[in-house]
């Protein structure tokens, strides 16, 4: 995975490195690693900013309201849906925004 990132890097395609953050990430959070995990996925979401990619903006901050939730970080859990909810909104794309919106409600939440 690693070996992916830098030959993106190498080839400036930001949207293959931040995909290759956001799925190592992913593997951190799956393993428990939560704080590579966070790490990560910044990462990823630094490179979504960069260039204006609201779906993968939507994905690395429902994944770092996991990460928040499951570290018992609720306020900040839900900061991050709701700023993946306007990214959702700005995609037009109203599966999506569904989505999240019956995301809201976190999974620790009961």
């Amino acid at each position: 995975m690693r070996k992916i990132i830098e030959l993106a890097k190498q080839r400036h395609h930001n949207f293959h490195t931040a995909n290759a953050y956001s799925l190592l990430g992913l593997i951190y959070l799956h393993s428990g690693d939560l704080g590579r995990a966070k790490v990560l996925l910044q990462q990823s979401l630094g490179l979504e900013q960069n260039h204006n990619r609201c779906s993968g903006l939507v994905s690395d901050y429902v994944n770092l309201a996991l990460i928040e939730d499951l570290s018992g970080n609720k306020d900040k859990a839900q900061e991050n849906i709701d700023i993946a909810l306007e990214y959702a909104k700005q995609t037009q794309d109203n599966e999506l925004i569904k989505l999240i919106e019956s995301r809201k409600k976190l999974p620790t939440d009961d």
